[in-house]
């Protein structure tokens, strides 16, 4: 892991330490300067002090989050080549789960550091996600069918498929995350809701 990190990615950090550095423990810059430089880190220091602990157990929380990441990585994994999905459901459930697991550490992490910042995060998020709800509701059914499909397929591409009370005939040539792309008579295209693929009743006939 370490030869993937790169030195300039650390150039902001070190530049800002260094000016730091110089402001408060050198005559580099005026005595005024280095005053307040003084000053105001040791302000900062007494703000933290009452947080040391807390600090110190979040820190160590996503040190032990982060050793069991890959474990829990493999695991994910293992579970999924045994459920017979295909590749697309995989990737997609692999990467929702990693991205779930972060999310609970981080937030666990910080509840520990700073639980009133984290109940201040809590009631934004629930806003934000309650109106992000009501606006992409049919995009979200279409992505959960979606990963539904990849699991407990109804039909694959190739295949001949009429839909029941939908007035869509063809050869599946594409399934996504969000729509179904059907092939129909005289090259028509239709695209199709994976929601309405999932939940409606599919007379199909197989590719072979």
């Amino acid at each position: 892991m370490m030869k993937n990190l790169k030195l300039r990615r650390f150039f902001p950090f070190l530049i800002l330490i260094g000016l730091a550095f110089l402001a408060g423990g050198t005559t580099f810059f005026s005595e005024a300067l280095q005053t307040q430089v003084i000053a105001v880190l040791k302000e900062y220091l007494v703000q933290l002090k009452p947080m040391v602990g807390n600090i110190y157990f979040g820190l160590l929380l996503l040190s032990f989050m982060y050793a069991l990441a890959e474990p829990f990585r493999l695991g994910v994994e293992k579970a999924l080549k045994a459920s017979g999905a295909d590749d697309r459901g995989k990737l997609v459930v692999l990467r929702g789960t990693r991205l779930v697991y972060w999310l609970v550490a981080m937030l666990i992490g910080v509840s520990f550091i700073a639980p009133a910042f984290l109940a201040k995060v809590f009631i934004g998020i629930g806003l934000f996600g309650a109106a992000l709800t009501l606006a992409l509701q049919g995009l979200a059914n279409d992505l959960i069918a979606g990963v539904m499909l990849s699991f407990s397929p109804k039909v694959k591409v190739g295949d001949r498929i009429e839909l029941v009370g939908l007035d869509v005939k063809g050869i599946v040539s594409d399934i996504g995350y969000v729509l179904t792309v059907v092939q129909g008579d005289n090259d028509v295209r239709i695209t199709v809701p994976n929601r309405e693929l999932w939940a409606r009743a599919v007379k199909a006939t197989d590719s072979q």
